[in-house]
């Protein structure tokens, strides 16, 4: 239990993980002709939930943009929108473990080893 509270990253990082295999294994298993596209809207979906979620979001009005905006590109996907869907739960629950190792960085004494 004390190593968790040293490390409180590392439970977000491990769902990251779980959610990207599950994605990449339904792009694997399930065939389509879409390949590039899929690995392209996982991809941005990694990026923009990892971003998104670290560094948030300055105003109020930007919560909903950003929900209005990732449905759209989801529904715009078309079938590879499971995709951008799990990239980007798989990089929000990163950006969440980003978020918890730089705020770890920043509340150690100097004078401390890690």
């Amino acid at each position: 239990m004390a190593s968790n509270r040293k490390r409180p990253w590392k439970g977000a990082l491990i769902f990251s993980g779980l959610v990207l295999l599950a994605t990449v294994s339904v792009m694997v298993f399930v065939p389509t002709d879409q390949v590039v596209l899929e690995v392209g809207a996982m991809v941005a979906g990694l990026l923009a939930g990892a971003v998104l979620v670290r560094f948030g979001v300055t105003k109020r009005w930007m919560g909903s943009a950003v929900l209005v905006l990732f449905i759209a590109v989801w529904f715009a996907l078309g079938t590879a929108g499971y995709a951008w869907f799990g990239g980007f739960l798989a990089g929000a629950a990163a950006g969440v473990a980003w978020g918890r190792v730089a705020g770890n960085r920043a509340k150690q004494p100097v004078g401390s080893a890690p």
